[in-house]
């Protein structure tokens, strides 16, 4: 999708009062016994023939020691592309190291996304330490024109922290079929209505018309 057309359409998703759909969780640390917080949530809204989904994952830092060469990874079905991502810490904006996407690297028919938050060294130093106390927040938005189900197997976060490395276990993602829209009873008394009332004006249109014919006459 070209930038005019994911502009114009996160215009009109913002202008409306949608109901989207959500799926909330925590994901599951190795090793565990440590105050590491780690939530996600995917939202769903259906707009102009397109699904929009938006990730949101966050990393609390809990512990007494730094968390480092922290990134994420995801791997999604070529139906889905990337369109935007964004990484916080404290709500402070920070820069990141995007790869991807890399057909078949991990899941056969499936792409390879990862975002590196802390990178030193490498690709222009990136790099991003999270605090005792500190937050990190990642948003990444997905667009898609499938109305399929459409899974997501796997997705991690890995770090090192503690003298130990860190790694989480998530569960598999499904969003559901797009099911269309059919008009709930009220809405149908409504389409009813304005074709009575539609036909009503047209017959009193036509009546009068021959009113004045017969007067002309």
């Amino acid at each position: 999708m070209n930038i005019v057309k994911f502009t114009i359409l996160s215009i009109v998703v913002s202008a409306l009062t949608l109901s989207p759909s959500s799926v909330r969780g925590q994901e599951s640390l190795n090793p565990q016994g440590y105050e590491i917080d780690i939530q996600y949530q995917f939202t769903v809204i259906e707009a102009l023939g397109y699904r929009i989904i938006t990730v949101k994952w966050t990393i609390s830092n809990n512990e007494d020691f730094d968390i480092s060469g922290l990134y994420f990874a995801e791997n999604l079905p070529p139906v889905l592309s990337v369109e935007r991502f964004s990484l916080s810490i404290d709500h402070m904006p920070i820069e990141s190291y995007y790869s991807g996407p890399r057909p078949n690297q991990t899941i056969h028919g499936y792409n390879t996304h990862r975002w590196v938050i802390d990178f030193p060294g490498d690709s222009g130093n990136i790099n991003n330490i999270l605090e005792p106390g500190q937050t990190l927040r990642f948003d990444n938005v997905m667009i898609t024109e499938s109305h399929g189900r459409i899974i997501l197997p796997f997705h991690t976060a890995c770090f090192f922290g503690g003298g130990s490395g860190f790694f989480t276990v998530a569960d598999t993602i499904i969003i559901p079929s797009v099911i269309p829209a059919i008009p709930a009873l009220g809405e149908w008394g409504m389409i009813v209505l304005s074709l009575t009332l539609l036909g009503f004006a047209t017959m009193m249109f036509i009546r009068s018309r021959q009113l004045l014919l017969v007067d002309g006459n």
